[in-house]
C-alpha cells in the first residue's frame, strides 16, 4: 500500500509514499542496490492511494522503475497497479521548480511532454491497458437530494439549483446557536487559534489543563535526510469537556471520529511497570471508548530469505517511531479533515 504523501501512508499500518518505496527524488530515479530492487520486484499488485496528485511525470516514474526492476517492457513492468482515488479532489503538486527540474534531468520541457499536469496524460499512460471502475455508492448520507447537488457542483452542472438549495440551509450568524457548531477553515493555524480559545474558555470554568508531550526516535529525519511530518502534536494540550478528533485507524476509532473527553485518570500497567494516563472519550457515535497513547511506526523494507515454502519472504524493519495520545482538539479543524463527514452544524471561515 502507497500513497502519494506521508500523512495519507501514516493511516495505514505498514503504509509508504510511493517516493519513500520507488526512490524517487523529485523528477528523477535515485540509484538503488540489488536488495532495494529485489524488494520492488517482488510484489504482485501496488495499491496508490490519493492517486488525484500523482502527477503525469510521477507517472512515468513509477512505470520507468517497475520496468527497470522487472526487466519486462511492458507497462508498470506486468506488475498490477490500483491507482485509487476522487480525481476531483487535491490536484498534483507541480511548481515552475518541478517543471525546470524536469528540464534539468530530461533536456525536454514540461509543457511540452505533458497536455496536462494529471496522470492521465503521462506518456505511459495508455488508456487500454487499464480497467476503469467507478465507485457509485454514496456512504456518507442517504439523502438522494443531496447527492445529486453534490455531484452537480463537482461536475459544473445545473449551479443555480445547487446553490439555492444549499443557500436555503444558510442561517443569519445572529439566528445561531455556536455551541454545537464546528469551525472549518482553510490554514491550520487558524484551526490551532480556535481550539486554543475555545481551551480558553474551560480554563476559565474551572478545567484542569492536561499536557501530554510526545516521545520519538529517529522521527525527526527519514533515511535520505528528509524530514517526517508528526503525525500528531509535540506538544497536546486537552482536558475535561474538550472536544477532540482522532488522526490514526484502529478497531475502536478511526481518523477522523469525534468525541468529546468526559474523564482523565492515571493508572498503573503492569506490563510496562509504569503509570500511563486513559483518557475516557464519548464518541458522537454514542460509543464510550478508553483511549490510551500510542506509537505511529515508519518501517523499512527488506528482503529476508525465504518463508517455510521456499518463497521469497519479505519483512519490514522499523526505522522510526512516534507516541502520543492519537488525537488533537477538535472545535476547529480545516477543510481538508474535513472530508466526508456530516456535521449538523458549521461555520465556514475560508
Amino acid at each position: 500500500m502507497l500513497a502519494t504523501t506521508g500523512a495519507a501512508a501514516q493511516l495505514y499500518e505498514f503504509g509508504e509514499t510511493y517516493h519513500s518505496f520507488f526512490r524517487i527524488f523529485g523528477e528523477s530515479l535515485g540509484n538503488i542496490n540489488a536488495e532495494q530492487r529485489s524488494v520492488m520486484a517482488h510484489f504482485d499488485t501496488y495499491i496508490i492511494d490519493e492517486a488525484s496528485m500523482v502527477s503525469a511525470s510521477q507517472f512515468d516514474l513509477i512505470d520507468k522503475r517497475l520496468r527497470q526492476v522487472t526487466k519486462v517492457d511492458l507497462p508498470f513492468g506486468g506488475k498490477q497497479v490500483i491507482f485509487v482515488g476522487h480525481l476531483f479532489q487535491a490536484s498534483p503538486v507541480v511548481t515552475d521548480q518541478t517543471k525546470n527540474e524536469y528540464e534539468e534531468v530530461t533536456g525536454e520541457k514540461y509543457d511540452d511532454v505533458y497536455a496536462s499536469i494529471f496522470f492521465f496524460d503521462a506518456r505511459s499512460f495508455d488508456p487500454s491497458t487499464f480497467k476503469i471502475i467507478e465507485l457509485k455508492k454514496t456512504h456518507r448520507t442517504t439523502d438522494v437530494k443531496l447527492q445529486t447537488y453534490l455531484k452537480n457542483l463537482m461536475l459544473g452542472e445545473n449551479l443555480s439549483a445547487v446553490c439555492a438549495y444549499f443557500n436555503a440551509k444558510y442561517r443569519d450568524p445572529s439566528d445561531i446557536d455556536y455551541e454545537k457548531a464546528i469551525y472549518i477553515t482553510n490554514t491550520n493555524s487558524k484551526v490551532d487559534k480556535y481550539n486554543e480559545s475555545q481551551l480558553q474558555t474551560l480554563i476559565a470554568s474551572g478545567a484542569k489543563i492536561e499536557i501530554s508531550k510526545a516521545k520519538w526516535w529517529n522521527w525527526d529525519l527519514d533515511n535520505y535526510g528528509r524530514l517526517i511530518k508528526e503525525p500528531a502534536p509535540t506538544e497536546l494540550k486537552y482536558c475535561v469537556g474538550a472536544r477532540i478528533i482522532f488522526n490514526k485507524n484502529t478497531e475502536d476509532f478511526k481518523n477522523g471520529s469525534m468525541g468529546e473527553i468526559k474523564e482523565i485518570k492515571t493508572v498503573m500497567d503492569y506490563v510496562k511497570d509504569e503509570e500511563i494516563q486513559i483518557v475516557t472519550v464519548l464518541l458522537d457515535s454514542g460509543k464510550t471508548i478508553f483511549v490510551s497513547q500510542v506509537t505511529w511506526n515508519k518501517y523499512e523494507t527488506l528482503t529476508n530469505g525465504v518463508d517455510e515454502d521456499g518463497n521469497n519472504e519479505v519483512t519490514r524493519e522499523i526505522i522510526a517511531s512516534y507516541t502520543q495520545f492519537p488525537f488533537q482538539l477538535g472545535w476547529g479543524i480545516t477543510g481538508y479533515k474535513s472530508q466526508g463527514k456530516t456535521f449538523n452544524k458549521i461555520i465556514v471561515d475560508v
